[in-house]
């Protein structure tokens, strides 16, 4: 564990995404069950013992196909030099070269990202810190609430990513009011929220 975080650079960015698998596509260029990332949160530790500030970004425009506005956000919010953070990096490095193919003028951002990306869960994964109450998962929902037992998902509206997929499926259909929708967004921008600082206290 030591060596590990040893090897992290300073700004730390903790990032999380959320994405949608339709049977259907619903844009252009996907296929099916192709990953549409429409969410991500982002917190960012300048150094250490330093301030942690927050950002993020949610698609909400019904029709509108979301990954250029995304990375474009994130290339303000992430800097060129610093370790970012994820918990199970095949799923983040996977969406950030289909953004790439679908987003060519943002290839060499999104590259030099996957570089740069650093597994949280693998503290866990390759067993450096094991704990029984893990339950033989290396999955965030058991270890939080073991290292941090003051953070839970229970009470949130929106608690996993099945249920965030489903929620932004239905405010993009436009099967839902404008109240329903406000209510989406609200939850879907909490539960995300959670996921990177959940990441930032288990980092502590």
């Amino acid at each position: 564990i030591s060596a590990f975080l040893k090897s992290l650079e300073y700004p730390i960015y903790f990032i999380d995404y959320e994405s949608y698998l339709p049977a259907i596509p619903i844009f252009d260029r996907y296929g099916p069950y192709q990953n549409i990332v429409f969410q991500y949160s982002l917190h960012i530790l300048e150094k250490p013992g330093g301030q942690l500030t927050h950002t993020d970004f949610l698609a909400t425009i019904p029709g509108h196909e979301p990954s250029s506005d995304l990375v474009e956000k994130m290339t303000k919010d992430i800097g060129k030099l610093g370790s970012i953070i994820v918990w199970h990096k095949p799923f983040e490095m996977g969406r950030n070269r289909e953004m790439a193919k679908l987003n060519p003028q943002f290839e060499k951002f999104l590259t030099e990202v996957n570089d740069r990306i650093v597994d949280l869960k693998e503290v866990f994964s390759q067993s450096m810190y094991v704990d029984a109450k893990f339950k033989g998962s290396a999955s965030i929902k058991k270890v939080l609430p073991v290292l941090v037992p003051e953070l839970s998902y229970k009470n949130l509206e929106i608690n996993n990513g099945a249920d965030a997929n489903k929620q932004w499926g239905k405010m993009m259909s436009g099967e839902l009011d404008q109240a329903a929708k406000d209510e989406v967004v609200k939850n879907l921008l909490v539960y995300c929220k959670l996921d990177t600082f959940a990441m930032v206290k288990i980092f502590d």
